[in-house]
């Protein structure tokens, strides 16, 4: 029997998981057994040959996707298959590949190249041709040559001078990290692919010319015939490895993180002490708040009390005020009353006493009249 996983194209929407997908793994499954099932490639051919792996994967992909109970059940039965008949068995060794290439391949050098620290790029030929009045050789100073190779980002640029002047050479300082190897390699590369580099410098055939040459400083350049260059170099540089570089930098950030680590604990340690003064100084200002709050409370509480007490006294002193006027009032009234009685009374008094003054006098009218009469018979008797 010959089963083609190319059947039922049409059924790539139907669930995998169906019963018709089970009764298909069943069929393939005991057809692999028995050996009276062939697997045919979709495109009509057959191979004799397969990887395991490939076998598995390709069966594991189709029967756990969405291709139709036909071709999932079959594939299904195949994984199922390979798993469990041929899982266990070695696996075939390859054929020997054939190798073709038979050349000699060169050994790598024991001895590392040795570049100069920090990482720093030689420029020569510089153009020094022009002259000052006292015949002083003039050529570009630090700052134009940094312009002028910015794309490889220079931190500083030297360059040297003798009695006659410019001598036509600078040293251009990179960062000595991995980047500033990196800008230093792409300078030298640049002047390199114009065979305009160190070797093609120190050639006893060079013409002479106005080109700039310029290569990365390195061990060998610490005796070469560069004048003030070489005993600046030979002054202030080391000669170091990538290796020793990048050993240096890891110790060097190995440092610098431990001292991080050290302020980072340091100021942690800070950071609790000030987190446990906060929070004591926020217990202290909650209790004051709760304190402050209680005598605002007490003190609301005795404006209350006062207030009340004043409304109370000034309530009894009304009334007492009431009280006393009207006492005031009475006998005011009283008074009033007998001040008349007594105005009358010394009314009648006088009115009493000018009718008895009236009659004194009238009295003492007829006694003097009848004094008058008496004198006056007496003088007539006699």
């Amino acid at each position: 029997m010959l089963w083609d996983e190319s059947d039922s194209d049409g059924d790539d929407h139907s669930d995998s998981d169906s019963e018709d997908t089970e009764l298909y793994e069943e069929i393939v499954w005991e057809g692999l057994r028995n050996k009276t099932i062939v697997v045919k490639n979709g495109d009509n051919t057959k191979k004799q040959s397969y990887k395991y792996r490939e076998l598995l994967a390709h069966a594991t992909g189709v029967a756990t996707g969405k291709k139709g109970p036909v071709k999932a059940g079959g594939h299904r039965a195949v994984m199922k298959y390979l798993l469990a008949e041929l899982g266990d068995r070695p696996m075939i060794p390859q054929a020997e590949r054939i190798l073709y290439l038979d050349q000699v391949v060169p050994k790598r050098k024991g001895r590392a190249t040795r570049l100069l620290a920090p990482w720093m790029g030689i420029l020569v030929n510089i153009d020094n041709s022009r002259t000052n009045e006292n015949g002083f050789r003039l050529a570009p100073g630090p700052a134009e040559i940094k312009e002028k190779f910015k794309e490889y980002k220079p931190e500083r640029v030297d360059v040297f001078h003798d009695f006659r002047g410019h001598q036509g050479t600078a040293l251009l300082t990179f960062r000595s990290d991995i980047r500033g190897l990196e800008d230093a390699q792409a300078f030298e590369h640049s002047f390199a692919a114009t065979n305009r580099g160190r070797k093609a410098w120190w050639e006893e055939a060079r013409s002479a010319n106005r080109d700039l040459y310029g290569w990365q400083a390195a061990e060998k350049d610490l005796e070469s015939n560069l004048g003030r260059l070489a005993k600046h170099i030979k002054n202030y540089c080391d000669v170091k490895t990538v290796k020793d570089m990048v050993q240096e930098n890891e110790r060097l950030n190995k440092q610098i993180v431990e001292d991080l680590v050290k302020i980072v604990d340091k100021k942690n340690d800070m950071v609790a002490a000030s987190h446990t003064q906060f929070v004591t100084l926020q217990n202290m200002v909650a209790d004051v708040e709760a304190l402050r709050l209680k005598a605002e409370e007490e003190k609301r509480n005795m404006e209350a009390q006062h207030k009340r007490d004043l409304e109370e006294m000034i309530l009894k002193a009304h009334k007492k005020e009431a009280a006393h006027n009207e006492i005031v009032m009475s006998r005011q009234v009283a008074l009033t009353n007998k001040l008349r009685t007594l105005e009358s009374r010394c009314e009648q008094m006088r009115d009493t006493e000018t009718k008895l003054r009236l009659s004194k006098e009238a009295v003492q009218l007829q006694f003097e009249k009848e004094m008058e009469n008496v004198k006056s018979h007496l003088s007539l008797t006699v």
